[in-house]
C-alpha cells in the first residue's frame, strides 16, 4: 500500500474533530553516532535527540500495547474490510547489507491503526504471530514479535517506500534495514483477506 492507500484507509481522529488526514508524511531516520546503542545512548530520530534507549524502550513498549484497544474485534468478511496489507519486508542488519537476510515481516494494518501480521525468522524456522499499532500524532508504526521481547519501530511512511530503516529493540538496540518485497501472488490477485 502506498501512502495515499494509506491516509485514505485509516481513520484516525487527529486533533478531535472527526476524521482527518495527515498533511505531509513524516520520514523516520535513525540517526547519531552509533548503528548500536546501548541502554545510556541516545537515541537520535530525524536530528533530535530523544533520550536514552532504555527511556525510549518504554515509549515504544506502550505504542505497541496500545494493539489491543484498536484491534477490531469482529470476524469474517468485516475482517477483510478493516484490515488491509501494507506489505512483506526483509529486514537487514544496517552494518551487514542486505545480500542474505534472514529475516521477513509481512504487515498488515487495520482501519483504526493496529498492526498485525506474521514475523519469519529463516534461521531458527520458525514463524510468529506480531503485534502493535499506529500512533496517529507521530506516524510511529511499532510492532511485537509474539513469544520474544523483539520489537521493531519505524514511521507509516517509511512502510510505504522501497527501502528505509526501522529500528530493533530486542537483546540490543539498533539500526535495521527494511526492504520491500515485491509478492507476484499480491500483483496477480487483488485478495485483501489478510487475516491479522
Amino acid at each position: 500500500m502506498g501512502w495515499a492507500g494509506v491516509t485514505s484507509f485509516l481513520t484516525f481522529n487527529i486533533g478531535g474533530s472527526g476524521r482527518e488526514y495527515w498533511s505531509e508524511p513524516v520520514y523516520y531516520s535513525y540517526g547519531g553516532d552509533s548503528i548500536i546503542y546501548r541502554d545510556d545512548d541516545p537515541i537520535v530520530v530525524n536530528d533530535v535527540n530523544l533520550g536514552p534507549a532504555r527511556e525510549y524502550r518504554r515509549e515504544v513498549v506502550s505504542l505497541v500495547d496500545s494493539y489491543d484497544r484498536l484491534a477490531p474485534a469482529s470476524e469474517g468478511d468485516v475482517v477483510a474490510r478493516e484490515w488491509k496489507p501494507l506489505g512483506i519486508y526483509a529486514i537487514s542488519d544496517v552494518d551487514r547489507g542486505t545480500d542474505s537476510p534472514n529475516r521477513y515481516v509481512e504487515l498488515v494494518v487495520s482501519n483504526r491503526g493496529a498492526i498485525g501480521g506474521t514475523y519469519h525468522d529463516l534461521e531458527q524456522g520458525q514463524d510468529y504471530a506480531i503485534h502493535g499499532a499506529v500512533d496517529p500524532e507521530t506516524q510511529r508504526v511499532a510492532w511485537r514479535v509474539s513469544e520474544t521481547d523483539e520489537i521493531f519501530e519505524t514511521g507509516i511512511y517509511n512502510l510505504t517506500r522501497p527501502e528505509s530503516n526501522a529500528l530493533y529493540i530486542g537483546d540490543v538496540t539498533k539500526q535495521v534495514l527494511l526492504v520491500r518485497v515485491q509478492d507476484p501472488q499480491a500483483q496477480a490477485s487483488a485478495d485483501t483477506s489478510v487475516q491479522p
